[in-house]
Protein backbone atom coordinates (compact mmCIF):
# COMPACT_ATOMS: atom_id res chain seq x y z
CA UNK A 1 0.00 0.00 0.00
CA UNK A 2 1.67 3.67 -0.96
CA UNK A 3 2.15 5.63 1.75
CA UNK A 4 1.48 8.87 -0.71
CA UNK A 5 -1.62 10.60 -1.02
CA UNK A 6 -1.96 12.20 -4.77
CA UNK A 7 -3.72 15.25 -4.36
CA UNK A 8 -6.20 15.91 -6.82
CA UNK A 9 -8.65 18.24 -6.44
CA UNK A 10 -9.08 22.06 -5.17
CA UNK A 11 -11.19 20.96 -2.04
CA UNK A 12 -8.37 18.56 -0.77
CA UNK A 13 -5.59 21.04 -1.51
CA UNK A 14 -7.66 23.85 0.78
CA UNK A 15 -7.70 20.93 3.61
CA UNK A 16 -3.54 20.22 3.58
CA UNK A 17 -2.96 23.87 2.32
CA UNK A 18 -2.25 25.68 5.38
CA UNK A 19 -0.02 22.42 7.04
CA UNK A 20 2.13 22.29 4.24
CA UNK A 21 2.72 26.10 4.15
CA UNK A 22 3.60 24.91 7.76
CA UNK A 23 6.05 22.41 6.91
CA UNK A 24 7.68 24.71 3.88
CA UNK A 25 7.83 27.26 6.19
CA UNK A 26 9.46 25.60 9.22
CA UNK A 27 11.89 23.35 6.67
CA UNK A 28 12.36 24.22 3.34
CA UNK A 29 15.45 26.74 3.49
CA UNK A 30 13.55 29.25 0.72
CA UNK A 31 10.37 29.26 1.86
CA UNK A 32 7.18 30.76 0.03
CA UNK A 33 5.24 33.66 1.35
CA UNK A 34 1.31 33.33 1.56
CA UNK A 35 0.74 34.46 -2.44
CA UNK A 36 3.52 32.55 -3.61
CA UNK A 37 0.84 29.62 -2.44
CA UNK A 38 -2.65 31.51 -4.02
CA UNK A 39 -1.36 30.03 -7.73
CA UNK A 40 -1.22 26.58 -6.59
CA UNK A 41 -3.74 24.22 -7.42
CA UNK A 42 -4.51 20.92 -8.64
CA UNK A 43 -4.10 20.24 -12.20
CA UNK A 44 -1.27 22.57 -13.63
CA UNK A 45 0.23 21.31 -9.92
CA UNK A 46 1.19 17.70 -9.05
CA UNK A 47 0.69 17.64 -5.16
CA UNK A 48 1.84 14.41 -2.99
CA UNK A 49 1.83 14.43 0.70
CA UNK A 50 3.04 11.97 2.79
CA UNK A 51 -0.67 10.59 4.62
CA UNK A 52 1.58 9.42 7.71
CA UNK A 53 1.03 12.11 10.01
CA UNK A 54 1.89 14.40 7.14
CA UNK A 55 5.84 13.93 7.24
CA UNK A 56 6.55 15.77 3.98
CA UNK A 57 5.53 16.59 0.84
CA UNK A 58 6.00 17.10 -3.24
CA UNK A 59 5.08 20.05 -5.29
CA UNK A 60 5.66 19.89 -8.77
CA UNK A 61 4.25 22.66 -12.01
CA UNK A 62 3.26 20.42 -14.41
CA UNK A 63 3.44 21.63 -18.06
CA UNK A 64 1.11 19.12 -20.36
CA UNK A 65 2.53 21.09 -23.45
CA UNK A 66 5.92 20.46 -23.01
CA UNK A 67 5.60 17.25 -21.32
CA UNK A 68 7.89 18.72 -18.53
CA UNK A 69 7.66 19.04 -14.58
CA UNK A 70 9.54 21.08 -12.39
CA UNK A 71 9.79 20.16 -8.99
CA UNK A 72 9.19 23.57 -6.86
CA UNK A 73 9.50 21.70 -3.26
CA UNK A 74 10.42 18.18 -1.56
CA UNK A 75 9.71 18.90 2.16
CA UNK A 76 10.19 15.87 4.62
CA UNK A 77 10.30 16.92 8.54
CA UNK A 78 13.87 16.54 10.25
CA UNK A 79 13.02 14.01 12.77
CA UNK A 80 11.73 11.78 9.47
CA UNK A 81 14.94 12.19 7.09
CA UNK A 82 16.98 9.12 6.84
CA UNK A 83 14.34 7.02 6.11
CA UNK A 84 13.51 7.04 2.49
CA UNK A 85 10.54 9.21 2.68
CA UNK A 86 12.11 12.24 0.18
CA UNK A 87 12.87 8.78 -2.14
CA UNK A 88 9.29 7.65 -1.88
CA UNK A 89 7.76 10.63 -2.81
CA UNK A 90 10.08 11.90 -5.28
CA UNK A 91 9.15 7.85 -7.24
CA UNK A 92 5.61 8.48 -6.53
CA UNK A 93 5.88 11.58 -8.69
CA UNK A 94 7.77 10.22 -11.46
CA UNK A 95 5.26 7.39 -11.52
CA UNK A 96 2.15 10.12 -11.83
CA UNK A 97 4.41 11.98 -14.37
CA UNK A 98 5.08 9.44 -16.60
CA UNK A 99 1.36 8.09 -16.46
CA UNK A 100 0.10 11.30 -17.14
CA UNK A 101 2.87 11.68 -19.98
CA UNK A 102 5.40 13.43 -18.49
CA UNK A 103 8.39 12.66 -20.19
CA UNK A 104 10.70 15.00 -17.97
CA UNK A 105 11.34 15.91 -14.69
CA UNK A 106 13.67 19.13 -13.84
CA UNK A 107 14.55 21.03 -10.46
CA UNK A 108 16.81 23.55 -9.14
CA UNK A 109 18.84 22.30 -5.69
CA UNK A 110 21.16 24.50 -3.64
CA UNK A 111 25.18 23.38 -4.39
CA UNK A 112 25.37 23.29 -0.22
CA UNK A 113 22.68 20.19 -0.02
CA UNK A 114 25.15 17.42 -0.25
CA UNK A 115 22.54 15.16 0.69
CA UNK A 116 19.41 16.21 -1.64
CA UNK A 117 22.44 16.16 -4.67
CA UNK A 118 23.29 12.53 -3.43
CA UNK A 119 19.54 11.52 -3.33
CA UNK A 120 18.85 12.80 -7.06
CA UNK A 121 21.96 11.59 -8.53
CA UNK A 122 20.98 8.24 -6.85
CA UNK A 123 17.34 8.31 -8.32
CA UNK A 124 18.93 9.13 -11.87
CA UNK A 125 18.70 13.00 -11.93
CA UNK A 126 22.16 14.64 -14.01
CA UNK A 127 23.27 17.94 -13.29
CA UNK A 128 22.48 19.94 -16.54
CA UNK A 129 24.05 23.29 -15.35
CA UNK A 130 25.13 25.55 -12.84
CA UNK A 131 23.41 28.38 -12.13
CA UNK A 132 24.87 31.53 -9.97
CA UNK A 133 23.45 32.80 -7.32
CA UNK A 134 19.86 31.60 -8.52
CA UNK A 135 18.38 32.03 -4.42
CA UNK A 136 17.51 35.38 -3.24
CA UNK A 137 20.55 34.47 -0.21
CA UNK A 138 22.95 34.87 -2.96
CA UNK A 139 23.79 30.77 -2.69
CA UNK A 140 24.10 28.74 -6.31
CA UNK A 141 22.02 25.97 -7.52
CA UNK A 142 22.30 22.95 -10.12
CA UNK A 143 19.60 22.32 -12.40
CA UNK A 144 19.10 18.61 -12.61
CA UNK A 145 16.82 16.54 -15.03
CA UNK A 146 15.82 12.64 -15.42
CA UNK A 147 13.53 11.32 -17.83
CA UNK A 148 10.13 9.66 -15.95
Amino acid sequence: MSENILIHSEEEFQKVKAALMGLDINFFPQSWKEKDWSDVTPGPYLIIIDKVQLRGFLLCSVSDIDSQAHLLKIVVKPNHRGFGLGEKLLMGSVGHLSDRGIKRLYLEVSTDNVTAISLYEKLGFKKLILKKKFYSNGSDAYAMSRDC
